[in-house]
């Protein structure tokens, strides 16, 4: 793996932290549970999940240990390294979290995502997001295949996606029922090489 001046990986108090476009990237941990159980139950957040059933404490909690005891999935907090006064935003304070599931290091195949904490939103933020999560499983992790899901009426994000090169590969039909109405989910996916041509013309 080639790391430059721009990608650093650091090793602070036994936690990896990952630094790219200007956040890091760290595994999250028990003291995160209060601001992800925020970000979980915000109805900008859950209206695009499956199961768009809000939890309680305990269940976050949980949540949060079976992340961290988890082989096939990771949990990322994504911290900014730049204050934002209006918004009261310290840096290394979180903006967002990343989602790393069935990852299969035989295959190099991972499904991704992501959510933007609410007063961090519009603000450029999603982009970080997944410039950063991209490098670190396309440079870290050294997966060959990212693929994701999202709901057809999610165009903000659908748009973010294709913008970092996802294609559409095909659809789930009414796979969700929202307020009565059947809503398709999308499956897009980013190869390897794919990322590399487009990191390139950057």
């Amino acid at each position: 793996m080639t790391i430059t001046h721009q990608v650093k990986i650091l090793d602070l108090k036994n936690k990896k932290m990952y630094h790219h476009s200007g956040v890091t990237l760290r595994p999250i941990g028990r003291e995160d549970s209060k601001w992800l159980l925020e970000l979980h139950n915000d109805w900008e957040t859950l209206q695009h999940l499956t199961d768009s059933r809000p939890v309680d404490e305990k269940q976050q909690d949980m949540w949060v240990e079976r992340m961290m005891d988890s082989s096939s999935s990771m949990r990322m907090a994504v911290l900014t390294e730049h204050e934002h006064i209006d918004i009261g935003l310290r840096s290394n304070d979180p903006v967002g979290c990343i989602r790393l599931d069935r990852i299969d290091y035989l295959n190099k195949s991972i499904l991704v995502g992501g959510d933007i904490v609410k007063r961090c939103r519009g603000r450029g933020y999603g982009s970080k997001m997944f410039s950063s999560m991209l490098s670190f499983i396309f440079n870290v992790l050294n997966m060959r295949r990212a693929y994701l899901s999202v709901l057809e009426t999610n165009s903000i994000a659908i748009s973010l996606y294709k913008k970092f090169g996802f294609k559409e590969e095909g659809r789930e039909t009414g796979a969700v029922v929202r307020n009565g109405k059947e809503i398709d989910y999308i499956n897009m996916y980013l190869m390897e090489s794919e990322y590399r041509k487009n990191e390139s013309r950057r």
